[in-house]
């Protein structure tokens, strides 16, 4: 831990861009997975079954979750 202001300034700007790039690849990867999960019924012959939709969008809604705690703790 440091006293001096511009060390502390500094270590905050390099924490942000290390948070930020850190919720960029969490974007990506919930992303690819969505698709991922959204194209497992369409590759084995039909639409997703409702137990399946519904395990789909109640992971949508924790992914969400997250990702709005993340935001609330980086402002």
């Amino acid at each position: 831990m440091t006293r001096d202001p511009a060390e502390r300034r500094r270590l905050l700007e390099e924490h942000r861009e290390e948070t930020s790039k850190l919720m960029e690849n969490m974007r990506s990867s919930r992303n690819d997975l969505t698709m991922g999960m959204m194209g497992s019924g369409v590759r084995h012959g039909g639409s997703m079954p409702d137990g399946e939709k519904h395990r789909q969008y109640m992971i949508e809604k924790r992914l969400d979750m997250i990702d709005h705690a993340m935001e609330m703790m980086m402002h």
